[in-house]
């Protein structure tokens, strides 16, 4: 507010004159005074809001790099997780091959050992089964022995269900590069001859036996089960083949094994 003189200070004179010269002056300085704080203030306001809105810029460019770094993890993460998936299936798959270099393979060599017999219960046969192992490690083996006088498609449908047996308590030990002999005899009963007989009539008394073997298997180590299936035919050296039932025996050295060449692979 501006200081006027009013007229009874002239009455004073000159002194009264300069005291209110004065007043008005230090007014004048104190407004100016006022006016250049409010110049101050409107400054420190404006640098407050540049150092705020700096920081908000700062706080979202961090935000956007930490997201940014967040996802380029994340990609590095995947990327090593689907390179040890990639290294973990090497490994399983030469694990594989390392067990298989090492698992046992049991087969045999089959030939007939007995005269075969007949009379009024059936046939009877012996079959000499030699099992080698040509793998590397010691296997537990056991058989199983099914004969059928025909057809045919019996003894295939007895085949298909050797991979699904399972080992049992009864059998032997074969060692990598072992031979081990074992005779197996086995019965052809009149009811299974008679049955094929009354389907094929005009071959009685003929026929000759199919045989299915089934030689079961595991490593001394691991358990899981192995087979080695086989089918043969029982023939007559002679161009027949035919065994025949009106006969009471027939020898040894008139007996051949016909083996199904698909046949007798382990898994």
């Amino acid at each position: 507010m501006e200081v006027q003189v009013s007229p009874w200070w002239r009455r004073w004179g000159p002194a009264a004159s300069k005291i209110a010269r004065g007043f008005q002056a230090y007014a004048v300085r104190l407004r100016k005074w006022w006016r250049g704080g409010d110049r101050l203030l409107a400054l420190g306001t404006i640098i407050l809001a540049a150092a705020n809105l700096g920081m908000l810029v700062e706080m979202r460019f961090s935000n956007q790099q930490q997201h940014e770094d967040t996802i380029a993890a994340l990609a590095k993460t995947d990327a090593t997780i689907a390179a040890q998936n990639a290294q973990a299936k090497i490994m399983q798959g030469q694990l594989q091959e390392m067990e298989v270099a090492q698992r046992p393979w049991v087969t045999a060599d089959i030939t007939p050992s007995q005269d075969a017999i007949f009379n009024d219960q059936g046939a009877s046969f012996g079959l000499q089964f030699f099992f080698r192992n040509t793998g590397r490690s010691p296997a537990w083996a056991f058989i199983s022995i099914n004969a059928f006088p025909l057809p045919e498609n019996a003894a295939r449908a007895e085949l298909n269900t050797c991979a699904s047996r399972v080992l049992t308590s009864m059998g032997m030990n074969v060692f990598p590069g072992e031979r081990v002999p074992i005779n197996i005899g086995f019965d052809i009963g009149m009811p299974s001859l008679n049955d094929m007989w009354n389907r094929n009539p005009t071959m009685k008394p003929a026929f000759y036996p199919f045989v299915v073997a089934c030689i079961i298997y595991s490593s001394l180590s691991n358990s899981t089960p192995h087979h080695t299936p086989f089918m043969y035919q029982i023939k007559r050296t002679n161009n027949m083949g035919f065994l025949f039932k009106k006969r009471d025996s027939t020898p040894l050295s008139d007996l051949k094994l016909f083996a199904f060449p698909l046949f007798g692979r382990a898994d």
